[in-house]
């Protein structure tokens, strides 16, 4: 008996733009790996693949993330790179813009169409937005380089700020444009199935791009995360604040647990006291004294277990603190 394999759907996004501007932390990002702040370059390119599968429709999008280095004495331009690309992300460091942006269509965008039967979605992702960058220079060399007609996506690998909106946009985006040819196919998926299993709204992606005209340094700060120095610095007060209400937390738990101490020794005297009662008391009333007593020392047993399991608790907050 054959065995039955669920349909893949086989995407190739390209990561393409100059060296050190953050492509291959782009890929480890979005496969949710750790994100290396010393730069090294990449040698050739290197293949990632991120998986969503439908499990209504039994069939896998399969997003292969092609990372070509941006060095070219490390990476001569080779043709295969482009071939059969779906989507091609453009990526530059918006805090160095003349540096990262430069050649970048002739370097490119260029020997992509030359290779393309078809046309590739592209979109540019300025990357490194943790960092300052000059809004009006930026804006400049983008329609300098003729890159302004393409949507824009501002990202921050390092510190993951739009990563999931990234590659969704890229999905989305090729199964929008793919619709009539994956029907043709009878390809039996639309960017509807997908929109379901990330659970995402047409309208929230179709808002997540901008054009150059609508770049705004100011509105992009807000929604990304502080500066690495400035993260730094408030990770090292939080870690402050902690440790100092650790610390009152643990003086808490000793002062609770000398009252603890103090309380039990108050009562082995109590218990002491009562014994002592016992011996002089009168005959007569001897038997009413005793079942007094027994009630109190009841009630010392249940402080006593209380008390016993109050220490336990004490103990075991302590070692979760610390």
């Amino acid at each position: 008996m054959s065995e039955y394999y669920p349909l893949q759907l086989d995407l190739k996004i390209i990561f393409v733009g100059n060296g050190g501007v953050g492509k291959t932390s782009l890929t480890n990002a979005i496969m949710g790996r750790d994100i290396s702040e010393k730069y090294l370059p990449t040698i050739g390119s290197t293949i990632d693949k991120k998986e969503y599968y439908l499990e209504e429709k039994e069939i896998t999008i399969a997003a292969n993330l092609w990372d070509l280095g941006g060095q070219r004495k490390f990476n001569p331009l080779n043709p295969s790179f482009f071939r059969n690309t779906d989507v091609a992300m453009v990526v530059v460091d918006v805090s160095e813009p003349e540096k990262s942006i430069v050649n970048l269509k002739e370097n490119y965008l260029d020997p992509l169409v030359q290779q393309q039967i078809g046309e590739s979605i592209i979109i540019i992702v300025g990357n490194k937005i943790d960092k300052d960058f000059n809004e009006k220079l930026l804006k400049e060399v983008l329609d300098q380089e003729r890159l302004g007609g393409f949507p824009i996506i501002f990202t921050s690998a390092l510190n993951r700020t739009n990563i999931s909106n990234l590659i969704h946009f890229a999905i989305y985006s090729y199964l929008v444009e793919m619709s009539e040819d994956l029907m043709e196919n009878k390809v039996d998926i639309s960017f509807h199935d997908f929109l379901e299993v990330v659970n995402r709204s047409k309208e929230e992606l179709d808002n997540i791009p901008v054009n150059v005209a609508e770049i705004n340094s100011k509105t992009i700060k807000q929604t990304a995360p502080l500066k690495i120095s400035e993260r730094r610095e408030e990770e090292r007060e939080l870690e402050l604040e902690k440790l100092q209400f650790l610390r009152e937390r643990l003086e808490d738990l000793n002062a609770i647990k000398e009252q603890i101490k103090l309380s039990f020794k108050k009562n082995i005297s109590n218990v002491e006291s009562l014994i002592a009662s016992l011996k002089n008391t009168p005959i007569e009333t001897l038997t009413k004294k005793i079942d007094q007593t027994l009630e109190q020392i009841n009630f010392f047993k249940d402080d006593f277990e209380l008390k016993l399991n109050s220490l336990l608790e004490i103990t075991q907050l302590e070692d979760r603190l610390f």
